[in-house]
């Protein structure tokens, strides 16, 4: 069995698009399978040495198994913006090159995407290309029905549409779909009975070494609250704003690590009207390694403070809190059917008891990181949940997935 993932965005990269579908082909190479990660090329600098950023952007060894390939993304001179199509045509070349190769073995070829736009070429390349091949979809949202859209106030754009247009019709024809979570999945289930799915969620990366007992008490007396990713207001930034005076009384930190410089400055300059500008600091986006560097040594606890809109109970696997998962950091997060799906019954996530109570935020931060025996048995729950959603657990089980005939 061998595989091909094909992603459109561009290499190196900050946020979570590429490093997400660049981690599920590496999981698929350290299992020992070939593996062709179909991406496109970044513009800052593509020269630069593939092995080495692996190792010194993404934090992950080069393996023989795994083959990038780097695709120039062309501009539309219809709509004069970067367009996925040089990328696509790159990958069905490559996919045909692949089953040509192994024409006589009766392994099969295994095509994944998360792009809706290279759906027709999937079904498309299944039935030309000689050979077993198979087909399948990670979805990230759900488009197949757009009616939420306007529950979440959420406006309908032609791209949305589209998209909507080619998860209708494509994707009972695919060999499956891969959801991130379970209330997606029974989305999916219910809108496309016969479509053999899966629930995966997106992987955690556990550091080689469990925290021993000093660095756990170091790491709690930090006080340092943590939000990674986009800087979105209803993912917990507005919440934690309005909070932060008081955990700055309580002498917590609040630090949001991701955005642009923009967003920072902003979220600096808010501090300070609040006269907290000493206890926020906000980083722009860094590499995934200088990332999970300062996770692994800067972060007490780490928040996912979702509010409850469509998108965010039934359809989003946050990274950050896989994120903090990896890094054993205990968790606040609002109590979502999404959240309970990735921490299940653990130990490791202290729920709020909403989105908009700032002050029950404040107060649960505050009680875990004055109570070193229950931040400490956070930390180890936090630890076992991290190995069991590891990359190359996810892997194994979509490995089983795709391996199963319909």
């Amino acid at each position: 069995m061998f595989f091909l993932w094909v992603n459109k965005r561009a290499w190196r990269q900050p946020g979570p698009v590429v490093n997400v579908g660049l981690r599920n082909a590496h999981s698929l190479a350290t299992l020992g399978h070939e593996t062709h990660f179909c991406v496109g090329e970044a513009a800052v600098d593509p020269r630069s040495n593939t092995d080495a950023d692996l190792r010194d952007y993404y934090a992950l060894p080069p393996l023989a198994a795994l083959h990038v390939h780097r695709v120039p993304r062309r501009r539309s001179r219809l709509l004069g913006t970067q367009s996925s199509g040089a990328i696509f045509a790159a990958a069905a070349r490559l996919a045909r090159t692949l089953a040509r190769g192994r024409k006589n073995r009766a392994e099969p070829l295994i095509i994944l995407t998360r792009e809706a736009g290279f759906l027709p070429r999937l079904l498309w390349l299944r039935a030309t290309l000689p050979g077993d091949v198979r087909v399948f979809y990670e979805a990230h949202d759900y488009y197949a029905d757009l009616s939420y859209f306007a529950q979440d106030r959420r406006p309908v754009k032609a791209q949305d549409r589209r998209q909507s247009w080619l998860e209708r019709a494509c994707l009972p024809w695919l060999d499956g779909l891969l959801c991130v979570i379970g209330p997606q999945r029974e989305l999916y289930v219910r809108r496309f009975p016969r479509l053999r799915t899966i629930a995966l969620p997106l992987g955690t990366d556990p550091a080689e070494s469990v925290p021993d007992a000093e660095k756990i008490e170091a790491r709690r007396r930090l006080r340092r609250l943590v939000y990674v990713g986009q800087i979105h207001q209803h993912k917990g930034v507005r919440l934690a704003m309005r909070a932060a005076p008081q955990l700055a009384a309580a002498r917590v930190r609040v630090a949001f690590w991701g955005g642009s410089e923009k967003q920072c400055g902003e979220l600096r300059e808010q501090a300070c009207a609040l006269g907290c500008g000493d206890a926020v600091e906000a980083v722009p986006f860094r590499p995934p390694h200088a990332l999970h560097a300062a996770l692994a040594d800067e972060a007490s606890i780490g928040f996912v403070a979702l509010e409850p809109n469509y998108y965010n109970q039934h359809l989003t696997c946050p990274v950050k809190a896989l994120d903090y998962l990896s890094h054993s950091l205990p968790t606040l997060a609002t109590d979502l059917p999404s959240i309970r799906d990735i921490f299940q019954a653990t130990d490791a996530v202290r729920y709020l008891p909403a989105a908009d109570d700032a002050d029950a935020f404040a107060r649960a931060a505050v009680a875990l990181l004055d109570d070193p025996a229950a931040y400490a048995r956070a930390t180890a729950a936090a630890r076992a949940r991290a190995e069991e959603l590891s990359w190359e657990n996810r892997a194994r089980r979509l490995v089983e997935f795709v391996s199963a005939q319909k």
